[in-house]
């Protein structure tokens, strides 16, 4: 079985967007870019919902301002989007259309068996999988931000998760990269 990993940017108090899904206050530097770099190494698919596909997509395939190395990478890699009508897609995307969160779960964890997905945004979907003990990593870029009101990254994700902090790291520019991984209920806590 293949991983799935979920890189989120969020806010202190916990938004991954802002009330109409405005993400203006990202701090992005050429560190958290490395950073994110190395994850779209470790992936052979991202998961996108079709809200944060339309926004990569309007971007990425026709960015100059970023690293070269970056936008090949982004741009080669399948992305499956996830969405309750049949759709086209270019940008080497795939639709998967479901029309319940079981369907949902159940592609998913097929997809799981043969890729190692990543997540961004997406807190739909984000929630599903975590109620459903499908996430593996949560790597959240954490960002000195309160928005006040926006959109919650978890919602209705069922009994309580216990995870793991496995690694941080401070950039210059305020953000803390917090990098969970589930527990087991045989493992310690890290102190």
């Amino acid at each position: 079985m293949k991983k799935i990993i979920v890189s989120e940017m969020i806010t202190l108090d916990g938004c991954f967007g802002g009330l109409n899904g405005e993400v203006d206050w990202f701090m992005w530097d050429k560190n958290t870019d490395s950073e994110t770099f190395e994850m779209l190494t470790e992936t052979d698919c991202l998961l996108l919902g079709h809200k944060t596909y339309e926004i990569l997509s309007g971007y990425w395939p026709t960015a100059t301002e970023e690293e070269p190395k970056y936008i090949e990478r982004i741009n080669s890699l399948k992305k499956v989007v996830v969405s309750k009508n049949s759709r086209t897609l270019d940008w080497n995307a795939e639709p998967l259309k479901v029309s319940s969160d079981e369907e949902l779960t159940n592609a998913v964890n097929n997809l799981k068996t043969k890729h190692n997905l990543l997540i961004f945004g997406s807190g739909s979907i984000v929630s599903v999988l975590t109620k459903n003990k499908l996430i593996d990593e949560y790597r959240l870029f954490m960002n000195p931000v309160i928005l006040g009101s926006g959109k919650p990254l978890f919602t209705n994700t069922g009994d309580k998760s216990v995870l793991n902090l496995t690694q941080t790291k401070t950039f210059g520019n305020g953000v803390v990269l917090l990098e969970y991984k589930i527990r087991n209920n045989n493992e310690s806590q890290i102190k």
